[in-house]
């Protein structure tokens, strides 16, 4: 039947298809297949280097960001590994955020 003062009813009456929704984009990190992973050969392990920089000068306090220069690597991996480092007792954080080789 019709609407109010005899208008079509809404949605035009004919046998008209809505549109195909289409599904809702997926936002952050793409999954790392094996092909990401095999593109890239692995860096050599950065802890023993950052032990070879300590040994070479046991006494100094470094920042990360020191070490990361002189090693060429980015600070925030080199603070990373300072971290699990300091964790396994191999290296020590200073109160002003430096590191030095552990001392036992």
């Amino acid at each position: 039947r019709g609407g109010v003062g005899g208008a079509p009813p809404r949605g035009g009456g004919a046998a008209a298809k809505p549109a195909p929704k289409k599904p809702a984009a997926r936002r952050g990190r793409k999954p790392r297949g094996a092909k990401a992973a095999a593109k890239k050969p692995a860096a050599p392990k950065l802890e023993p280097r950052i032990e070879q920089y300590f040994a070479s000068n046991p006494k100094r306090q470094s920042t990360a960001q020191e070490i990361g220069a002189a090693l060429g690597v980015d600070q925030r991996a080199v603070r990373l590994s300072l971290g699990r480092m300091a964790k396994k007792n191999k290296a020590s954080r200073m109160d002003d955020g430096s590191y030095r080789a552990y001392s036992g």
